[in-house]
């Protein structure tokens, strides 16, 4: 509660600390949490508060913990759903889940043979490793857009996001679900209706 006026504030520390609890406490009860991230206060999505509130809570809840998050896209306290704002909430899911994973400290990662045949004053771009590991960085398109080649500039964030979403609408297609997965939401459906005299 807002001390001042008495409103809602789905954004404080308090909060977030309140997702966590969730997350402990079915740790300690044994079972699997799906735990509250994302569906900030605010209504609008690109503003520098919501940004900075969602990178809060998103990371907060999974190193917690959780087995699985909800509120992408969600604005106004998981009240509205923004398009657009689950294209910017999936790049800070993916920077989250990268943290999450933490370093991977193998031979192959730490490279030590590489740098050793660099040594000082070398550069690594020759290297067949550097080369092989460039192509797994996961860049996040909002942020760090491929510049255009005759160099004009770009549309804004919420633009690119709104071009990103229509293109996975129009051109995504769903794997089908296994026939025994169907033949049970079909009879779960049909005795809801039964149920609901429908």
């Amino acid at each position: 509660m807002d001390p001042h006026s008495a409103g809602y504030i789905n954004t404080l520390a308090p909060k977030y600390a309140s997702h966590l609890a969730a997350v402990q406490i079915a740790h300690d009860w044994g079972v699997p949490i799906l735990g509250g991230a994302f569906g900030t206060q605010y209504e609008e999505p690109d503003t520098w508060e919501l940004g900075r509130d969602s990178v809060y809570n998103a990371l907060l809840v999974p190193l917690a913990g959780a087995d699985f998050v909800t509120g992408l896209g969600e604005l106004k306290a998981s009240t509205i759903l923004w398009p657009e704002q689950i294209v910017y909430d999936d790049e800070i899911y993916h920077t989250n889940r990268i943290l999450a994973e933490g370093i991977e400290v193998s031979a192959e990662e730490l490279a030590l043979d590489v740098i050793a045949a660099v040594g000082p004053r070398g550069h690594f771009l020759a290297q067949k490793h550097t080369r092989r590991h460039l192509r797994k960085i996961w860049l996040p398109e909002l942020s760090h857009p491929r510049p255009r080649m005759d160099g004009s500039p770009l549309p804004g964030k919420r633009q690119r996001a709104r071009a990103t979403l229509d293109r996975i609408l129009a051109q995504h297609q769903p794997e089908p679900l296994e026939d025994a997965a169907r033949l049970e939401l079909q009879a779960i459906l049909k005795a809801a209706a039964q149920e609901l005299g429908e």
